[in-house]
């Protein structure tokens, strides 16, 4: 279970790594990057409505006092770190702000000392800083640091480290599908006040338009999501963020392939550095 759990997690951040194709074309139809984030949560709630409609109703009840947990992973977690992410990448240099942005593993970690009692050891710090000296290559770390963007980053980070937190909690009462479920929805809600949602529904109305938010929503949103989840179940909060490392790997694979980006051989050693500190997290024992 634990190598399946593996398995999940590394397809939950290829699927993430790929959303920059689908975020390009909705830019380039007119959607700015707060539309964008909605609609991700809006359909992929939708979607996830639909699905457990079919598999299991009772799949749908919570308990009005467990709403906390969903609070966290949708409006804490992927609404924060959406937000503080998109805001972050107006201020500082991209690469800077990705960088930033995967100092999540080392939330969780501390986080998950305190929570569920995971011990910090030795591997689990060296394989969070190669991981992240492996980022730092990939992005090609350059630029003017910006207090403000500094802040929104690692505030970003931070939204994006409560997911592993709220969802591990979640799991040890509600089924992954659930927690996906609910986490869609208490995002949605939480971004439509601060949304041109007219403008997002005129945007849906072209076919091909609507074809990529929903392509956004089942790709890069819904199944990965749901697998990420599921992998929680057998792999701690800690490896399974460091595991996730992999999402600015597959963004680099797809943007040399699919947008002629160059690849260095700076970005290919932080590749490498990123590959092996998840190898070093498959064959700890615990």
């Amino acid at each position: 279970m634990k190598k399946l759990s593996f398995i999940f997690i590394i397809l939950a951040a290829m699927m993430w790594g790929v959303i920059g194709i689908f975020t390009r074309i909705l830019a380039v139809a007119g959607l700015n990057s707060i539309q964008i984030v909605a609609v991700r949560s809006i359909f992929s709630a939708v979607i996830m409505c639909i699905f457990i409609f079919f598999k299991d109703k009772s799949l749908f009840k919570i308990k009005l006092k467990d709403i906390w947990m969903f609070i966290g992973t949708g409006v804490l977690s992927l609404t924060t770190f959406n937000f503080c992410y998109f805001n972050a990448i107006n201020v500082l240099d991209l690469s800077i702000a990705s960088v930033l942005l995967y100092t999540a593993p080392c939330f969780v970690m501390i986080m998950s000392a305190f929570v569920f009692k995971e011990k910090i050891t030795k591997v689990k710090v060296l394989a969070f800083l190669i991981a992240f000296t492996g980022c730092a290559l990939i992005s090609s770390l350059n630029g003017e640091f910006n207090l403000k963007g500094v802040i929104l980053g690692l505030f970003a980070g931070l939204g994006y480290a409560l997911y592993s937190i709220f969802a591990r909690i979640a799991l040890e009462k509600y089924n992954t599908y659930t927690i996906t479920l609910y986490t869609f929805i208490t995002s949605a809600l939480s971004l439509l006040p601060f949304c041109d949602v007219r403008g997002i529904m005129i945007a849906s109305m072209d076919i091909a338009v609507l074809m990529w938010i929903l392509l956004l929503a089942v790709i890069s949103t819904v199944l990965p999501y749901i697998l990420y989840t599921e992998g929680l179940k057998n792999i701690s909060a800690t490896n399974a963020s460091i595991i996730a490392f992999a999402e600015p790997v597959t963004a680099t694979v797809v943007g040399a392939v699919l947008f002629e980006e160059d690849i260095t051989f700076i970005v290919c050693l932080g590749m490498l550095l990123v590959l092996a500190s998840i190898i070093m997290i498959s064959l700890k024992k615990s």
